[in-house]
């Protein structure tokens, strides 16, 4: 979306599917003509998100323990969507935690 590929292309240009880090993010977007942050700013208590970046999502067990590495979602012009969606539509016990503003599309 944010570059207008799919995310096969994506996956391609970051070069793995596991474990992306913010650096290896904001380095394709501004490589590929996405102005963007080149780190990654936690939401605060009661604030919201830029219109335009990238949402990171941390998941959490029952006792609201962190799991795993997180997810990565896109915030464009104030809606969000979810380039990899969970099978039924939902992520469960997930909390999006903090964002990459974008700062200029390609």
């Amino acid at each position: 979306m944010i570059l207008g590929i799919k995310l096969a292309e994506a996956i391609k240009l970051v070069g793995h599917t596991r474990g992306t880090r913010t650096a290896e993010l904001t380095r394709v977007l501004n490589r590929n003509g996405c102005k963007c942050a080149n780190k990654l700013t936690r939401i605060e208590k009661d604030k919201g998100y830029p219109k335009r970046s990238l949402l990171k999502m941390n998941f959490y067990d029952d006792d609201n323990k962190k799991i795993g590495t997180g997810h990565w979602v896109i915030c464009w012009d104030g809606k969000v969507y979810d380039p990899d969606p969970p099978p039924l539509g939902v992520w469960p016990n997930c909390k999006i935690t903090a964002y990459v503003e974008i700062e200029k599309d390609g």
